[in-house]
């Protein structure tokens, strides 16, 4: 269950902006101890429509590997132009009336957990969810996503100030799927 809220969280937030200093490995230094995978149910899909995408983290090791709120990571969508796409407005729920007033609510998709679980070696945890949910693909044209995630053992917090810390570490990046968004009809 753990598990299956982390994903759910790392996919949650992907509209997040990260205050990081991030870098890629390099050589010499060791493999990361996750990989990710990014995949579309269609690549090609009409505004207004769903845009499923499926997320695999896999623990590539032989020893379990911590998964908490530092190592959440991020969906990254840019537009044609390699601009990045904005985020989309917030669900909002209505709910029967209140005192006579309708009651709404503004559930933005951040149902995360905070806790840290461990994924065992060669395990993966997959999570399917609608981007269109996250980020505005109210415009036809063709866009590119791409998941993205501290590694585990390189994640730390680093504190700049009484008030402000940043979270540092070498980045993990999913392959990048493209996806094309056609008009409504």
């Amino acid at each position: 269950m753990w598990k299956a809220l982390a994903l759910l969280a790392f996919v949650l937030l992907s509209g997040t902006q990260w205050t990081g200093a991030q870098k890629e490995a390099t050589a010499g230094e060791r493999p990361p101890d996750i990989s990710l995978k990014l995949t579309a149910a269609a690549n090609t899909t009409k505004v207004g429509s769903a845009v499923t995408i499926q997320i695999v983290e896999t623990n590539i090791t032989d020893h379990p590997v911590p998964l908490g709120p530092l190592t959440k990571g991020m969906i990254r969508v840019t537009d044609s132009e390699g601009n990045p796409v904005k985020k989309a407005p917030p669900v909002v729920i209505e709910h029967p009336a209140e005192n006579g007033k309708p009651a709404w609510e503004e559930r933005f998709l951040d149902m995360g957990s905070s806790r840290t679980i461990d994924l065992a070696p060669r395990e993966s945890m997959e999570a399917n969810f609608e981007l269109n949910l996250i980020f505005d693909l109210s415009k036809p044209g063709k866009y590119t996503a791409q998941a993205v995630a501290f590694d585990p053992k390189t994640v730390k917090v680093v504190k700049v100030s009484e008030s402000e810390s940043i979270v540092t570490g070498t980045t993990v990046t999913s392959n990048a799927i493209s996806l094309t968004i056609t008009p409504a009809e």
